[in-house]
């Protein structure tokens, strides 16, 4: 739960002009937006709270394949709740609106996530999301 609070606590080191800006990011915006995870973790680096907790921080832009960041870590490197993170974190962002777009639709994300099990994202996870879609999708559109 603490990690779900503060995986992208590491955004705060990122210039708000970025964050909001209501176009596409470039190649250099989007390699320092990818910082966040690093400046996350060095954040909370020395903080007492649990490893995996800062272990999540860093790794919750990490994808099964490795084409995630900041380490292109692969299948079982990557901590079982920060693939649990990761998938929160695309599901929630597709959902929401952004400066440069409106939400996406629920069946987008569908689309996205299961596209992409087993690729990206832990398949079990993805199937329990999807699940949680389909049997609560007022939830889900909400967000929107």
């Amino acid at each position: 739960q603490l990690a779900a609070l503060l995986h992208d606590i590491g955004k705060i080191a990122i210039p708000m002009e970025i964050l909001s800006k209501p176009s596409k990011l470039n190649y250099e915006e989007f390699a320092l937006i990818k910082t966040h995870v690093l400046a996350g973790y060095n954040i909370v680096e020395n903080l007492s709270i649990p490893q995996r907790v800062k272990r999540i921080i860093l790794e919750h832009h990490e994808r099964l394949d490795g084409s995630g960041y900041p380490n292109h870590l692969k299948g079982d490197q990557i901590d079982i709740q920060s693939q649990i993170i990761s998938i929160a974190d695309v599901t929630s962002a597709m959902l929401e609106n952004r400066p440069y777009r409106v939400a996406h639709k629920i069946e987008t994300v569908k689309e996205e996530l299961t596209g992409n099990s087993g690729i990206k994202y832990n398949s079990t996870l993805v199937d329990i999301v999807i699940d949680l879609m389909n049997q609560q999708p007022e939830f889900f559109n909400a967000r929107a």
